[in-house]
């Protein structure tokens, strides 16, 4: 794509999404300033946000500063975090980068649930694509993480995705839109740095046609992976609603399969060594424990899962009109916003949904932190899942997409009643 194409297809990208609201993430920097002006000017309601990091002296300050005017002039809500000096110390002392991400992160996400705004806007484009992909070989990667970053995903969007580097600052230059340039940009310090200022020069200068074959490699495992995950679904879905698996099943699934298996299952990729391991034993009642609370038996010709938890069961009743009473083990939600069949599960790392009053997801985790509920008694929360989403977790709270409105025709009341089989 050329930069001229920007407007036209930023617009075109913004068009299913009408009447949402969006948050900004703003450093100054080129790609995220173009963002600004093409949101602008295409009158797509946003606000910003930006993280103030100080670590930069004096540039920190006036990043900051060229933001604030930035908004004042077009008049857009500018929302900034400034790190106080402790959480600047904890930042310096390692792993900086990872550590400054997950701050920005969860202050993006915070302006996104006090403001109710819906997705947050990032500015990374094709080129990032690339520095990524050599950043994930280095590290091992699986075929999801070469497959690289996606421009919608959940509550992130990346509307410049498919142009380069060049397209966006060509952009800049030809509409006299002023940036900020970060000298720490030029270190080759950190890893990202080395590859845009040292490896992808070297393989163009060379004449090394890279930058297309790895984005065709990209869309390869992409789709790859959507297969393998939709293929590792029903097979997840079998086994914790059955409690078996046969290892016939498991032995027959290749790395990348297994890995997916894993993923779902809550575990790190490392836990396939554990369940190879487990699948060879020639010793029944031979056990591997998840993070969850629940322990993997090796049975005959098959896993068998057992959960260390007393999990309910779910009485399910379809009403023409809500019953009167409800506690913590009852609710009603609306009948005609579930997908398929209803199980309950202990919660796993990772979990999302989306509770009552909020327009996005949050971890479930976090929700019960938030919730102050002690570490040790979070074992006695479950969710309860539909085959798309997360509709209530127990003792807490419903998910907003499956509220009763005024529109409501059926409804579906839910109960927890103790499982004696457990």
């Amino acid at each position: 794509m050329s930069n001229s194409d920007l407007p036209n297809q930023v617009q075109k990208f913004f068009k299913p999404l009408k009447n949402k609201k969006f948050l900004l993430a703003l450093s100054g920097g080129v790609d995220s300033t173009v963002l600004f002006h093409l949101m602008y000017g295409l009158k797509i309601p946003f606000e910003v946000a930006h993280i103030n990091y100080k670590l930069r002296n004096e540039d920190s300050e006036k990043d900051q500063f060229f933001m604030e005017e930035l908004c004042s002039n077009y008049n857009i809500q500018c929302n900034i975090y400034q790190l106080n000096e402790s959480e600047k110390k904890a930042l310096q002392e390692s792993n900086l980068q990872e550590k400054a991400r997950k701050i920005r992160y969860k202050y993006f996400e915070k302006i996104l649930s006090e403001k109710k705004l819906n997705y947050i806007l990032l500015a990374h484009h094709a080129d990032d694509q690339i520095e990524d992909f050599f950043l994930k070989l280095a590290r091992n990667s699986g075929m999801r993480g070469l497959a690289g970053m996606s421009q919608i995903s959940e509550n992130r969007l990346r509307p410049l995705l498919n142009f380069s580097k060049d397209d966006i600052l060509n952009y800049a230059l030809e509409n006299d839109i002023a940036f900020r340039v970060d000298a720490s940009n030029e270190s080759s310090k950190y890893s990202r740095n080395k590859i845009r200022n040292i490896i992808l020069p070297f393989l163009a200068e060379n004449k090394c046609e890279v930058k297309n074959q790895i984005h065709l490699l990209q869309k390869h495992f992409l789709r790859k992976t959507l297969e393998i995950e939709s293929e590792i679904k029903p097979i997840v879905e079998d086994f914790l609603r059955d409690k078996i698996l046969k290892i016939s099943t498991y032995i027959e699934l290749d790395i990348h399969r297994k890995i997916e298996l894993a993923r779902q299952l809550g575990e790190k990729s490392s836990f396939v060594v554990a369940l190879d391991k487990l699948a060879k034993s020639q010793t029944k009642g031979t056990f591997i424990f998840f993070k969850d609370e629940r322990k993997l038996f090796l049975g005959k010709d098959c896993f068998m899962l057992e959960s260390l938890v007393n999990i309910p069961k779910l009485n399910i009743e379809f009403l023409e009109r809500p019953a009167n009473f409800y506690n913590d083990d009852i609710i009603c939600v609306d009948a005609d916003k579930i997908e398929g069949e209803l199980h309950i599960r202990p919660y796993k790392t990772g979990d999302k949904m989306t509770p009552l009053g909020m327009q996005n997801k949050k971890l479930v985790s976090k929700i019960l932190k938030d919730k102050k509920i002690p570490s040790a008694n979070r074992k006695s929360h479950f969710v309860v899942e539909d085959s798309n989403k997360i509709i209530w977790l127990s003792k807490i709270c419903i998910s907003e997409k499956v509220k009763i409105s005024d529109k409501t025709n059926r409804f579906c009341q839910i109960k927890l009643i103790e499982n004696d089989e457990n």
